[in-house]
C-alpha cells in the first residue's frame, strides 16, 4: 500500500471516528432538548459521515477504486453543503451554531478523501 493510500484510509478512518462522536453528541443533544429539529439532522448527518467513512475506507484498501471513492466523498460533500446551508437559514442559537461546526469538519474530511483519493487514482493510472 503506498503512503497515499494509508493518509486516504487514515482520513476515511477519521471520518468514521468523527461520525461516531458526532453521533454521541448528537444524542446527548435529543436527551437534553427531545423537541429540537436541529439535533434529530445532526444524527443523521453523523450517521452519513460513518456510513461516508465505513464504505470509503473499504474502497480505500483498493487503489483501482480511487475515481469510486471521489465520487462517493464528492456526494456526501454535495449533501453536507445543502445541509449546513439550508440550517444556517432555518435554524439559529447554540445548537444550531454546534451542528453547523460539526457538518463543517464533516465537509473538511470529505474534501480531504477526495484529495487523497484523486491522487491515490492518479498514481494508479501512471504506474
Amino acid at each position: 500500500m503506498s503512503q497515499d493510500s494509508k493518509r486516504l484510509k487514515i482520513a476515511c478512518i477519521a471520518q468514521l471516528l468523527l461520525g461516531v462522536m458526532g453521533v454521541v453528541a448528537s444524542v446527548v443533544c435529543v436527551v437534553i432538548a427531545y423537541y429540537v429539529v436541529q439535533a434529530y439532522i445532526s444524527i443523521a448527518m453523523s450517521v452519513l459521515a460513518i456510513f461516508e467513512g465505513a464504505q470509503s475506507a473499504r474502497m480505500a484498501n483498493k487503489p483501482s477504486a480511487a475515481r469510486q471513492t471521489v465520487r462517493f466523498a464528492n456526494a456526501f460533500s454535495v449533501i453536507f453543503v445543502v445541509v449546513l446551508v439550508s440550517m444556517g437559514f432555518v435554524f439559529g442559537g447554540l445548537l444550531g451554531m454546534v451542528q453547523s461546526v460539526l457538518i463543517v469538519i464533516f465537509e473538511a474530511v470529505s474534501c480531504a478523501i477526495m484529495t487523497l483519493a484523486r491522487k491515490v487514482r492518479i498514481k494508479e493510472e501512471v504506474v
